[in-house]
């Protein structure tokens, strides 16, 4: 509900649901992992600058199957 996607992509597009259900399988430590990585905070900020294409945008390219990453690999 709170993610907006660029022009021609869908949350229904494979590769953004392939995205989605990696982040669920994370723990909560992994989760801010990912968003110290990908934000460069401990937390998700509360408005986002990426909505406008800035720093903060994700991108994630189309992949045409899921892959499940060697174990412990986050």
């Amino acid at each position: 509900a709170h993610t907006m996607y660029q022009v021609g992509l869908m949350e229904t597009d494979q590769h953004i649901e392939f995205f989605w259900a990696a982040l669920e399988m994370f723990t909560q430590e992994e989760l801010s992992k990912f968003i110290k990585f990908a934000c460069n905070q401990e937390r998700i900020p509360f408005t986002c600058p990426c909505k406008d294409g800035g720093p903060d945008t994700a991108h994630v390219p189309p992949y045409p199957m899921k892959i499940a990453p060697p174990d412990g690999a986050v």
